[in-house]
Protein backbone atom coordinates (compact mmCIF):
# COMPACT_ATOMS: atom_id res chain seq x y z
CA UNK A 1 0.00 0.00 0.00
CA UNK A 2 1.08 3.71 -0.25
CA UNK A 3 3.03 3.07 -3.81
CA UNK A 4 1.92 5.59 -6.00
CA UNK A 5 4.47 5.63 -8.51
CA UNK A 6 1.82 4.92 -11.06
CA UNK A 7 2.47 4.79 -15.32
CA UNK A 8 1.90 8.74 -15.42
CA UNK A 9 3.96 10.80 -17.83
CA UNK A 10 6.66 12.73 -16.46
CA UNK A 11 6.10 16.48 -16.64
CA UNK A 12 7.16 18.40 -19.42
CA UNK A 13 8.41 21.95 -19.75
CA UNK A 14 5.91 24.20 -21.11
CA UNK A 15 5.71 25.30 -23.85
CA UNK A 16 5.96 29.35 -24.88
CA UNK A 17 4.11 31.76 -25.33
CA UNK A 18 2.07 30.76 -22.58
CA UNK A 19 -1.43 32.49 -23.25
CA UNK A 20 -3.17 34.23 -20.20
CA UNK A 21 -6.61 34.78 -21.05
CA UNK A 22 -8.87 37.34 -18.43
CA UNK A 23 -12.50 37.62 -19.32
CA UNK A 24 -15.61 40.12 -18.46
CA UNK A 25 -13.19 42.78 -16.81
CA UNK A 26 -15.07 46.23 -17.06
CA UNK A 27 -17.25 49.04 -18.38
CA UNK A 28 -16.20 51.97 -19.28
CA UNK A 29 -18.99 54.85 -19.64
CA UNK A 30 -18.96 58.70 -20.31
CA UNK A 31 -21.10 61.99 -20.07
CA UNK A 32 -20.06 63.99 -22.74
CA UNK A 33 -20.95 66.91 -21.32
CA UNK A 34 -18.46 67.93 -19.45
CA UNK A 35 -17.39 70.46 -18.36
CA UNK A 36 -21.05 70.85 -17.53
CA UNK A 37 -23.33 68.08 -15.68
CA UNK A 38 -25.83 67.89 -18.19
CA UNK A 39 -28.36 65.21 -17.41
CA UNK A 40 -24.83 63.17 -15.90
CA UNK A 41 -26.72 59.63 -17.13
CA UNK A 42 -23.12 58.26 -18.16
CA UNK A 43 -24.58 56.46 -20.72
CA UNK A 44 -22.91 59.00 -23.73
CA UNK A 45 -20.62 55.78 -24.67
CA UNK A 46 -20.75 52.32 -22.90
CA UNK A 47 -17.93 50.74 -24.28
CA UNK A 48 -16.80 47.13 -22.03
CA UNK A 49 -13.28 45.48 -22.17
CA UNK A 50 -14.81 41.86 -22.30
CA UNK A 51 -11.24 39.57 -22.82
CA UNK A 52 -7.94 40.15 -22.42
CA UNK A 53 -5.25 37.81 -23.85
CA UNK A 54 -1.50 37.76 -23.04
CA UNK A 55 0.83 35.82 -24.44
CA UNK A 56 4.01 35.36 -21.85
CA UNK A 57 7.49 34.08 -22.55
CA UNK A 58 10.13 32.31 -20.51
CA UNK A 59 10.32 35.24 -18.27
CA UNK A 60 7.15 36.10 -17.74
CA UNK A 61 7.18 38.60 -19.69
CA UNK A 62 4.63 39.99 -22.22
CA UNK A 63 4.83 39.68 -26.36
CA UNK A 64 1.70 40.16 -26.92
CA UNK A 65 -1.84 41.63 -25.94
CA UNK A 66 -4.85 40.92 -27.61
CA UNK A 67 -7.73 43.39 -25.77
CA UNK A 68 -11.47 42.53 -26.83
CA UNK A 69 -13.84 45.47 -26.71
CA UNK A 70 -17.72 46.04 -27.17
CA UNK A 71 -19.51 48.82 -28.03
CA UNK A 72 -22.51 48.94 -26.41
CA UNK A 73 -24.33 52.22 -26.32
CA UNK A 74 -24.20 55.53 -27.52
CA UNK A 75 -26.40 58.21 -25.59
CA UNK A 76 -25.73 61.25 -27.19
CA UNK A 77 -26.30 62.66 -30.86
CA UNK A 78 -22.19 64.60 -30.91
CA UNK A 79 -19.98 62.48 -32.56
CA UNK A 80 -18.02 60.56 -30.53
CA UNK A 81 -14.62 58.52 -30.49
CA UNK A 82 -13.19 56.34 -28.26
CA UNK A 83 -9.61 55.00 -27.59
CA UNK A 84 -6.66 54.25 -25.18
CA UNK A 85 -3.00 54.89 -24.43
CA UNK A 86 -0.99 52.58 -23.28
CA UNK A 87 0.78 54.94 -20.16
CA UNK A 88 3.48 52.30 -19.51
CA UNK A 89 4.86 51.46 -22.87
CA UNK A 90 7.55 52.85 -25.04
CA UNK A 91 5.60 54.22 -28.82
CA UNK A 92 9.53 52.98 -30.07
CA UNK A 93 8.48 49.46 -28.48
CA UNK A 94 4.78 48.52 -30.75
CA UNK A 95 5.88 46.54 -33.13
CA UNK A 96 2.70 46.00 -34.63
CA UNK A 97 -1.47 47.07 -34.04
CA UNK A 98 -3.84 45.44 -35.33
CA UNK A 99 -7.36 46.63 -34.87
CA UNK A 100 -10.61 44.25 -36.07
CA UNK A 101 -14.01 45.86 -35.94
CA UNK A 102 -13.05 49.11 -35.32
CA UNK A 103 -13.45 52.22 -37.87
CA UNK A 104 -12.37 56.02 -38.90
CA UNK A 105 -14.08 57.73 -40.87
CA UNK A 106 -13.12 61.50 -40.74
CA UNK A 107 -9.85 63.29 -41.12
CA UNK A 108 -9.79 64.79 -38.00
CA UNK A 109 -7.01 62.48 -36.68
CA UNK A 110 -3.59 61.36 -37.50
CA UNK A 111 -3.20 57.86 -37.59
CA UNK A 112 -0.12 55.71 -38.94
CA UNK A 113 0.03 52.00 -38.56
CA UNK A 114 -3.09 52.43 -36.13
CA UNK A 115 -0.78 54.25 -34.14
CA UNK A 116 -2.33 57.96 -33.56
CA UNK A 117 0.94 60.06 -35.07
CA UNK A 118 2.34 62.94 -32.92
CA UNK A 119 1.95 61.43 -29.61
CA UNK A 120 4.36 60.82 -27.26
CA UNK A 121 3.10 57.32 -25.60
CA UNK A 122 1.27 54.74 -28.09
CA UNK A 123 -2.16 55.62 -28.74
CA UNK A 124 -4.88 53.43 -30.66
CA UNK A 125 -8.03 54.81 -31.62
CA UNK A 126 -10.63 52.34 -32.22
CA UNK A 127 -13.29 54.84 -33.62
CA UNK A 128 -13.84 58.12 -34.15
CA UNK A 129 -17.68 58.32 -34.89
CA UNK A 130 -19.73 55.70 -32.51
CA UNK A 131 -23.15 56.49 -34.33
CA UNK A 132 -21.61 55.42 -37.61
CA UNK A 133 -19.80 52.43 -36.22
CA UNK A 134 -23.03 51.70 -34.12
CA UNK A 135 -26.00 51.98 -36.66
CA UNK A 136 -26.78 51.03 -40.07
CA UNK A 137 -28.64 54.08 -40.87
CA UNK A 138 -25.96 56.43 -40.86
CA UNK A 139 -28.51 58.11 -38.30
CA UNK A 140 -26.78 59.91 -35.35
CA UNK A 141 -29.42 59.24 -33.00
CA UNK A 142 -29.20 57.96 -29.68
CA UNK A 143 -29.08 54.59 -29.57
CA UNK A 144 -29.33 51.36 -26.90
CA UNK A 145 -30.11 53.39 -23.78
CA UNK A 146 -34.11 54.17 -24.27
CA UNK A 147 -36.38 51.47 -22.76
CA UNK A 148 -38.81 52.04 -25.69
CA UNK A 149 -37.17 51.67 -28.84
CA UNK A 150 -36.00 48.83 -30.21
CA UNK A 151 -31.96 47.83 -29.55
CA UNK A 152 -29.33 47.66 -32.46
CA UNK A 153 -26.75 45.12 -31.84
CA UNK A 154 -23.62 45.46 -30.31
CA UNK A 155 -20.06 45.87 -32.26
CA UNK A 156 -17.22 44.39 -31.33
CA UNK A 157 -13.72 45.40 -31.75
CA UNK A 158 -10.57 43.89 -30.83
CA UNK A 159 -6.90 45.01 -30.35
CA UNK A 160 -4.13 43.13 -31.01
CA UNK A 161 -0.27 44.61 -30.18
CA UNK A 162 2.86 43.11 -30.34
CA UNK A 163 6.04 44.27 -28.92
CA UNK A 164 9.35 44.41 -30.19
CA UNK A 165 10.90 43.93 -27.07
CA UNK A 166 8.65 42.23 -24.40
CA UNK A 167 6.74 44.37 -21.49
CA UNK A 168 6.75 43.56 -18.01
CA UNK A 169 3.36 42.09 -17.16
CA UNK A 170 3.12 45.42 -15.08
CA UNK A 171 3.67 47.76 -18.08
CA UNK A 172 0.73 45.95 -19.32
CA UNK A 173 -1.85 45.19 -16.90
CA UNK A 174 -5.31 46.34 -16.38
CA UNK A 175 -4.75 49.60 -14.30
CA UNK A 176 -2.10 50.99 -17.30
CA UNK A 177 -4.53 50.66 -19.91
CA UNK A 178 -5.77 54.32 -20.47
CA UNK A 179 -9.27 54.59 -21.88
CA UNK A 180 -10.55 57.81 -22.73
CA UNK A 181 -13.42 59.20 -25.19
CA UNK A 182 -13.34 62.27 -27.77
CA UNK A 183 -16.10 64.66 -28.11
CA UNK A 184 -15.92 66.32 -31.94
CA UNK A 185 -17.65 69.56 -31.29
CA UNK A 186 -15.28 72.25 -31.67
CA UNK A 187 -11.75 72.61 -33.16
CA UNK A 188 -10.71 71.90 -29.69
CA UNK A 189 -9.33 68.53 -28.78
CA UNK A 190 -11.66 67.01 -26.05
CA UNK A 191 -10.66 64.18 -23.98
CA UNK A 192 -12.41 62.18 -21.01
CA UNK A 193 -10.61 60.20 -19.10
CA UNK A 194 -10.61 58.10 -16.09
CA UNK A 195 -9.94 59.99 -13.06
CA UNK A 196 -6.47 59.17 -11.79
CA UNK A 197 -5.15 58.84 -15.70
CA UNK A 198 -3.27 61.62 -17.57
CA UNK A 199 -4.74 62.90 -20.82
CA UNK A 200 -2.54 62.40 -23.84
CA UNK A 201 0.21 64.71 -25.77
CA UNK A 202 -1.95 66.13 -28.17
CA UNK A 203 -5.10 67.55 -25.49
CA UNK A 204 -5.73 71.14 -25.77
CA UNK A 205 -9.10 71.81 -23.78
CA UNK A 206 -8.77 74.17 -20.65
CA UNK A 207 -11.03 71.85 -19.06
CA UNK A 208 -11.97 73.12 -15.33
CA UNK A 209 -11.12 70.65 -12.03
CA UNK A 210 -14.68 69.57 -10.91
CA UNK A 211 -13.57 67.89 -7.18
CA UNK A 212 -14.26 64.65 -6.67
CA UNK A 213 -16.48 64.53 -9.53
CA UNK A 214 -15.51 63.12 -12.65
CA UNK A 215 -16.79 62.39 -15.95
CA UNK A 216 -15.30 59.03 -17.16
CA UNK A 217 -15.99 56.03 -14.71
CA UNK A 218 -14.42 52.67 -15.62
CA UNK A 219 -16.69 50.40 -13.39
CA UNK A 220 -16.77 46.51 -12.70
CA UNK A 221 -18.18 44.39 -15.67
CA UNK A 222 -21.31 43.91 -16.43
CA UNK A 223 -22.41 47.51 -15.24
CA UNK A 224 -25.60 47.93 -16.02
CA UNK A 225 -25.85 51.74 -16.78
CA UNK A 226 -28.46 54.37 -16.45
CA UNK A 227 -31.22 54.90 -18.87
CA UNK A 228 -31.46 57.87 -21.13
CA UNK A 229 -31.61 61.08 -19.00
CA UNK A 230 -31.43 59.37 -15.74
CA UNK A 231 -28.68 60.30 -13.65
CA UNK A 232 -27.09 57.86 -12.12
CA UNK A 233 -27.22 59.54 -8.72
CA UNK A 234 -30.97 58.56 -9.57
CA UNK A 235 -30.35 55.00 -11.10
CA UNK A 236 -28.04 54.52 -7.88
CA UNK A 237 -28.53 56.06 -4.55
CA UNK A 238 -25.29 55.07 -3.05
CA UNK A 239 -23.27 57.08 -6.01
CA UNK A 240 -23.11 60.03 -4.38
CA UNK A 241 -22.10 58.48 -0.85
CA UNK A 242 -19.30 57.07 -2.92
CA UNK A 243 -17.52 60.17 -4.30
CA UNK A 244 -18.32 62.22 -1.43
CA UNK A 245 -16.20 59.91 0.52
CA UNK A 246 -13.60 60.41 -2.01
CA UNK A 247 -14.33 56.81 -3.12
CA UNK A 248 -13.91 55.37 0.29
CA UNK A 249 -17.62 54.47 1.53
CA UNK A 250 -20.63 52.57 -0.54
CA UNK A 251 -17.75 50.88 -2.99
CA UNK A 252 -19.95 48.32 -4.26
CA UNK A 253 -22.37 51.39 -5.40
CA UNK A 254 -22.97 49.56 -8.46
CA UNK A 255 -24.22 46.45 -7.20
CA UNK A 256 -27.13 48.18 -5.81
CA UNK A 257 -29.30 49.78 -8.73
CA UNK A 258 -32.88 51.06 -9.14
CA UNK A 259 -34.37 48.55 -11.18
CA UNK A 260 -36.23 50.04 -13.28
CA UNK A 261 -33.85 53.03 -14.14
CA UNK A 262 -31.17 51.03 -15.69
CA UNK A 263 -31.32 49.82 -19.34
CA UNK A 264 -31.37 46.49 -19.17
Amino acid sequence: TGNNSGNGEEPGNPDFPIVEVTEKLYTFVLEDNFPSFGDYDMNDIVVSLDKQTKYINKDNNVESVILDFELKAVGAVKRLGFGFQLDEVSKSNIKDVAIDGGAIYGTDLSISSNLENNQNKPVIILFDDAHKLLRDDNKSEITNTYLSVSKKETKTISVTVDFNTPVSADAINLNTINLFGLIFDSAERKEIHVPGYATTSLFTSKMPNKGSYMWALKVPFDFKYPCETISIHEAYPDFNTWVESDKTEATDWYNNPVSDKIFK
